[in-house]
């Protein structure tokens, strides 16, 4: 996904984000599996990796949808796909790091399962971003 942005992306700023989290990303995740080790996680989920990956594409969405907004692309934003694709994705992935990261320390119980609803919300809200800009993106052809 992050390397479709750096494809549709024309902002240095921007490439350069992606670029340099991709590769923060993966030492994130290997020095952190390290870290848990091996044993560790059929117990516990490593959420060191998944909270700063959510970060990082949180970012690289708001930078994608600041360079839409400095463009002239904003006066026809709502037959942009890739306007409502990032608007999904950063309400998904804000909505969802502070579950994430407290994954581990959640009980099971009443609490645990409502906590999961609320990411059954963010992705019906997600989708229906994604559906919404699919709809008004659509190129009608006369019969």
């Amino acid at each position: 996904m992050l390397f479709l942005y750096k494809n549709i992306s024309e902002d240095r700023l921007t490439n350069k984000v992606i670029k340099l989290g991709v590769v923060l990303y993966n030492v994130v995740y290997f020095c952190s599996s390290f870290f848990y080790g091996i044993s560790i996680f059929k117990t516990k989920l490593n959420t060191i990796a998944p909270v700063f990956g959510s970060l990082f594409i949180a970012v690289t969405l708001l930078l994608f949808l600041r360079e839409m907004l400095l463009s002239e692309d904003i006066v026809n934003y709502k037959k942009n796909i890739f306007f409502w694709i990032s608007t999904g994705l950063l309400l998904y992935y804000l909505g969802t790091l502070p579950l994430t990261a407290i994954f581990n320390f959640m009980k099971e119980g009443s609490n645990f399962f409502e906590l999961y609803r609320i990411q059954h919300v963010l992705t019906i809200v997600m989708h229906s971003c994604f559906i919404i800009g699919l709809l008004w993106s659509w190129n009608k052809s006369k019969l």
